[in-house]
């Protein structure tokens, strides 16, 4: 708002500075700057429009000056609103893909807590079945099992002789 007063006061005193200079230069134009008895030559009336002109060049000045004044007054306002907004902007949308991610978090969460639930009914059913396949294999390979069992008895059994025959040769070894 400041601004737009300060920009409209500057252009309406370029116009009166311009309607000055016009009137200036009609009346020095039709009507003599010297009357009367008195003699004057070309240089006082230029002396005399170099002053006027001085004098409104000078004003002019000064409101610009005032104009760029109020200008830089103003701009420490629009930078701190302009920086404000475009902060604002860059908080939500961090806000945005912080809310996306919890989202996405909740759902995962709710996949791991059916997961959760799954598992032991999951390992209930592998042990089920476990069972049942030791229980099918023994029930249909009743011989194949005891051919089993006893082949490891009977390694049960060489080791142990073996182990046994190999003792005394090892101490007598270490004591002649």
């Amino acid at each position: 708002m400041i601004t737009r007063t300060a920009r409209a006061t500057y252009y309406i005193a370029i116009c009166v500075f311009l309607i000055c200079l016009v009137v200036l230069v009609v009346k020095m134009t039709f009507w003599p700057v010297c009357g009367g008895g008195s003699t004057c030559d070309g240089w006082t009336v230029a002396g005399l429009v170099a002053a006027v002109l001085g004098v409104s060049t000078a004003f002019l000045g000064i409101l610009g000056a005032i104009a760029l004044a109020a200008w830089w007054t103003s701009l420490d306002k629009r930078v701190e609103d302009h920086v404000t907004h475009l902060f604002t902007a860059q908080i939500q949308t961090v806000q945005d893909a912080i809310d996306h991610l919890k989202e996405q978090t909740d759902e995962l969460r709710g996949k791991v807590d059916a997961l959760e639930t799954i598992i032991p009914e999951l390992e209930l059913r592998i042990s089920v079945a476990q069972e049942s396949a030791t229980r099918a294999f023994e029930a249909n390979m009743p011989g194949y099992y005891q051919t089993l069992e006893d082949q490891r008895k009977q390694n049960e059994s060489r080791d142990t002789r073996h182990t046994l025959e190999s003792a005394p040769d090892r101490s007598e070894e270490e004591h002649p």
